[in-house]
């Protein structure tokens, strides 16, 4: 069942949605969504790669449910940008959505990518009242190569030892539920052939791993922290359509997780013309509104009600 507040915001999004869609307007502002953005950089060099976006409930003056966002972008060439409007929609739904950017494979390995976004949560957190936000109620979500980083920090944040083992400082959050949107996370049995933005696979794996892979295979492959996932670990939806190359993954993930003692829900869709981040690419679209309707009630399910004044 939906809280009050949320009904509310739904069915408001649900008007303004028809309303801009009967106008036809294909470069939809926040406004056209119901929500608001503003950036900032959470490292003093402030650079692109340190930044990060806030999308806020334009009608709301108090802090609202959290998620944090990863983006995906083959660990390579991502941007906060591509999830902005995703993020937007989410956002007109009744939350507060913080994504950053961070530091790309070109630049860092994916132990330093991991870092740089954990930085990035602390500031969120340790600036949580400049920025309006509340970490009552946290939800951690990634999409592609961002689920992978998603699903590596779940573990990280219930790990004293992948903490120990590898430097990370974790603020002080507790994520309600986790959402794995399009999830790319079995470095071992990425395609290598009919996807042209992976046929340089191989020099990817080193810049995220180097020369030997043995120190970090805990995040080369999900099996390596499998056994950590039944403790304390929290609700998982997971997401796929049959147009993504990456279904098997996701439902090996699924299989998984699902067998670790995690509580995983699956929203894998069958039609083979949606494709990979379908509904983080083209927010528009009936499908995209649809699954993204389906995480809002995924997410609301897992709210604090006691926060809720």
């Amino acid at each position: 069942m939906m809280l009050p507040f949320q009904k509310k915001a739904l069915e408001e999004a649900k008007a303004r949605w028809a309303k801009a869609l009967a106008k036809n307007e294909k470069d939809k502002t926040a406004s056209a969504y119901g929500a608001l953005s503003f950036d900032g950089f959470y490292d003093r060099d402030s650079t692109s790669a340190h930044s990060f976006f806030v999308a806020k409930p334009a009608d709301q003056n108090t802090p609202m449910p959290l998620v944090i966002d990863i983006h995906g972008g083959l660990w390579r060439d991502g941007s906060k940008e591509t999830n902005r409007r995703f993020a937007l929609y989410l956002a007109s739904l009744g939350f507060d959505v913080f994504c950053p950017d961070f530091p790309q494979a070109a630049d860092t390995d994916l132990i330093g990518m991991i870092k740089e976004i954990l930085k990035a949560i602390s500031y969120a957190r340790d600036n949580a009242h400049r920025l309006s936000l509340s970490f009552d109620d946290v939800f951690l979500m990634g999409n592609s190569s961002g689920a992978q980083l998603a699903l590596a920090l779940s573990v990280i944040f219930l790990s004293p030892a992948l903490r120990k083992e590898f430097g990370f400082a974790v603020p002080k959050v507790a994520f309600k539920a986790l959402v794995l949107n399009h999830p790319v996370v079995f470095f071992d049995s990425i395609p290598t052939s009919d996807m042209e933005d992976f046929k340089d696979i191989k020099a990817l794996r080193y810049c995220l791993f180097g020369k030997d892979k043995g120190s970090k295979k805990a995040f080369y492959n999900p099996e390596g922290y499998s056994s950590l996932i039944s403790y304390g670990y929290p609700p998982v939806r997971i997401i796929s359509s049959a147009g993504d190359p990456f279904q098997d993954q996701a439902k090996t993930l699924y299989a998984l997780l699902m067998n670790g003692g995690a509580k995983v829900e699956g929203d894998f869709n069958g039609d083979v013309t949606l494709g990979h981040d379908y509904n983080v690419k083209d927010v528009d679209s009936l499908d995209a509104t649809t699954t993204n309707n389906g995480i809002a009630l995924f997410l609301e399910g897992h709210i604090d009600k006691s926060t809720i004044v």
